[in-house]
């Protein structure tokens, strides 16, 4: 018996996964927003023969479950922020591809045919994570050569004995930005005075965000990190903003603005474009939830005329009016009277 399976869609003869030097190389992308902190948090795979009822016959060719030994995983794990890893950027979105190599030894099968494995991700504990699909299924097709077996190549699918073939594990990291504005107004508001800001995050522990200062001629500051459960301060002048990147929807921020009652200035924030105008210069700690957030700071210094200057200037111009109509009325040339 000899396989002669075709190999992808359309009765090509190119396998969808090709075998190098007994491996086959199987991807696992991680998408994530192109300003967010990669994750160092490690993805582990593992892999099984398939079960009986999972050997289901693809393209009219029986499978049968894989044999133990005859494939193995190297890696068997991946960490997207490790160095060296290929990464594209599109439209602000960033994918990182990793590799894995599905090790075949060829001298553990017994005899040609397909035989397949499940490859399953164990997902680490992170928020925002979301996955295509946990687990892939690999179809190995092993034929007669004059000197044993040899597996031509393979097939990768989503599901067992679908037409769905996929390279590899796509996961998805959602995260959301924080970003906090500066307003001065007032008649007396100084408009180039640096507000003080203090930030504090809660996350899962080693969490990292990336934070830029924008200024209000468009300029922006080098980029700075901030730790769950760390404190980050920041000045902010009229027009400012800073942006913090990589929260996801289960971290917390909280901010404060320092106190500046004494030099005459009323503090009031608003969150997001519609939220209700808030009298004070702190926010407790706030989830950020499912969207990116904006948070605006007021800071209002108004003068008026004191009601004392009033009262001591007006009797003062009303005498000065009454003499120059007297003036007018007592100088006024007098017509002859015949």
């Amino acid at each position: 018996g000899v396989v002669t399976p075709a190999w992808a869609e359309g009765g090509s003869t190119t396998p969808h996964l090709p075998v190098k030097d007994n491996k086959v190389t199987i991807a696992s992308k991680l998408t994530m927003d192109d300003n967010a902190m990669v994750p160092n948090v490690k993805f582990n795979y593992s892999i099984v023969p398939a079960s009986e009822s999972e050997c289901t016959s693809t393209g009219g060719m029986p499978v049968t479950p894989g044999v133990d030994g005859a494939v193995s995983l190297s890696p068997d794990s991946v960490n997207y922020s490790d160095k060296g890893l290929t990464s594209a950027n599109v439209d602000g979105t960033k994918t990182i591809t990793a590799q894995l190599s599905a090790v075949l030894n060829t001298t553990e099968f017994t005899a040609p045919g397909i035989y397949r494995y499940k490859i399953t991700q164990q997902n680490p504990v992170l928020d925002g994570l979301s996955v295509q699909d946990p687990a892939l299924f690999l179809d190995v097709y092993v034929e007669n050569n004059v000197t044993g077996y040899v597996v031509k190549g393979c097939t990768l699918s989503a599901e067992a004995g679908s037409g769905k073939k996929t390279d590899g594990f796509v996961n998805d990291y959602a995260t959301h930005k924080l970003t906090i504005k500066k307003i001065v107004a007032g008649n007396q508001g100084d408009k180039k005075k640096d507000f003080k800001f203090t930030v504090s995050f809660s996350g899962a522990t080693g969490e990292t965000y990336k934070y830029v200062k924008v200024k209000k001629d468009g300029t922006s500051t080098p980029e700075g990190l901030a730790n769950s459960g760390s404190t980050v301060s920041v000045s902010l002048s009229d027009g400012d903003s800073v942006t913090f990147y990589g929260l996801s929807s289960e971290d917390t921020y909280a901010v404060t603005e320092g106190n500046y009652t004494q030099e005459g200035y009323e503090t009031s924030y608003k969150i997001g474009e519609t939220g209700n105008e808030t009298k004070s210069n702190t926010i407790s700690a706030t989830r950020i939830g499912a969207f990116d957030t904006t948070v605006t700071f007021t800071n209002t210094k108004e003068a008026t005329v004191p009601t004392d200057v009033i009262r001591t200037v007006v009797p003062y111009v009303a005498i000065v009016a009454f003499a120059a109509v007297m003036g007018v009325v007592f100088f006024r040339p007098r017509r002859n009277r015949r």
